[in-house]
């Protein structure tokens, strides 16, 4: 197992190279002088001529490319032309609040996901089958930002004003709430931060009114951001366990009197599971990194909407310094699902030997 993780590290170090070459390419071909956004349009040529040597843009290209790739072993990944503070201190400051956002959707999403598909696979052909992969189907197709709208539109407005004449109707024993539909967490409730992880904070804390503040936050961009996930989940585990319920040993195990639950969850999910774990793996890569939408919505100050933010003010070191963190968190996904595939499958292991 130790040479197998060995190898696929040292696989990492191609692509990686490959991803930041891609990057920085990028960036310099898409137009604009950094030096003249850092300094403003109303700035003298010779001031914009000082600086562009100071960073070293006079250069050839391939001269800046190396100079990028020592500071990115270094660590450094540059200034913000925005905000001028060191972009690995703006990417430390808002990627725990997209990592707690894609572990919230991802935990809703793997769940709900499994259970559907395997619902509807042992229901094959009945209704349940077909909501199930209708919903599924449905899940895929709805864009991001349309389903975020429609989820602010009935749990944010129509929901407390439908309770509000709820209880002006029967009393005040009608509970009125709602969702809140931006930030991670109401001000006046904020824990001491330690992680950057609100609900973890809040735990550590003891804190529980700032945790129920950081779960009423996050449960409608958790939503919007899971919807897609769960429903490749379920259409994933839905296949794999149709295939596996063809099997010689399924057929085996029913000779022998195990009954159709037994058969289905304790025997044949199990090894449908394995390629829905890669599936799992990959969608929690693409949380990580395509959160952008639902982060610009619901003002959730992640990565992504920072990204946003850096795109429109051409921000080239900030929008370097994101894309890069967002290929790599990428890339270090597909590496723990081979890894996480290799300890669940032995033959994957076995045969890469």
């Amino acid at each position: 197992m130790m040479a197998f993780a060995l190898r696929r590290l040292v696989y990492l170090v191609p692509t990686l190279a490959g991803v930041s070459v891609l990057v920085f390419s990028t960036m310099h071909l898409s137009g604009g002088d950094p030096a003249r956004i850092m300094l403003g349009e109303r700035a003298r040529p010779e001031t914009v001529a000082a600086l562009r040597v100071e960073l070293g843009l006079d250069r050839p290209i391939a001269e800046q490319y190396v100079r990028y790739a020592v500071n990115l072993l270094r660590g450094d990944l540059g200034r913000s032309i925005k905000s001028h503070t060191p972009v690995t201190e703006e990417i430390a400051a808002r990627f725990p609040a997209t990592v707690e956002l894609a572990l919230a959707a991802m935990l809703l999403a793997a769940p709900a996901g499994i259970a559907a598909g395997a619902v509807a696979a042992r229901r094959r052909g009945g209704w349940v089958d077909v909501a199930t992969m209708t919903g599924s189907l449905c899940g895929i197709s709805l864009p991001v930002f349309w389903l975020g709208l429609i989820l602010i539109l009935l749990f944010a407005v129509l929901l407390p004003e439908t309770l509000m004449g709820l209880r002006e109707r029967f009393g005040a024993g009608v509970p009125v709430f709602g969702f809140p539909v931006s930030g991670r967490l109401d001000l006046n409730h904020a824990p001491p931060w330690r992680t950057g992880l609100a609900i973890l904070d809040s735990l550590l804390a003891g804190d529980a009114r700032a945790l129920l503040s950081t779960l009423r936050h996050l449960v409608l961009p958790a939503v919007t951001l899971g919807t897609i996930p769960l429903a490749v989940i379920a259409r994933m585990t839905r296949s794999e366990l149709l295939s596996e319920l063809q099997q010689d040993y399924v057929r085996t195990a029913r000779a022998k009197g195990a009954s159709e639950r037994s058969v289905t969850y304790r025997h044949a999910l199990r090894n449908a599971l394995i390629p829905v774990l890669t599936t799992i793996g990959l969608q929690f890569g693409y949380l990580l990194g395509g959160a952008v939408l639902t982060e610009t919505i619901f003002a959730w100050p992640g990565i992504g909407r920072w990204l946003v933010g850096a795109v429109m003010a051409r921000d080239f070191p900030a929008v370097q310094g994101g894309t890069l963190l967002v290929a790599v968190l990428f890339v270090l996904a597909n590496l723990l699902v081979d890894l996480l595939y290799a300890a669940v499958d032995p033959r994957l292991r076995l045969a890469s030997e």
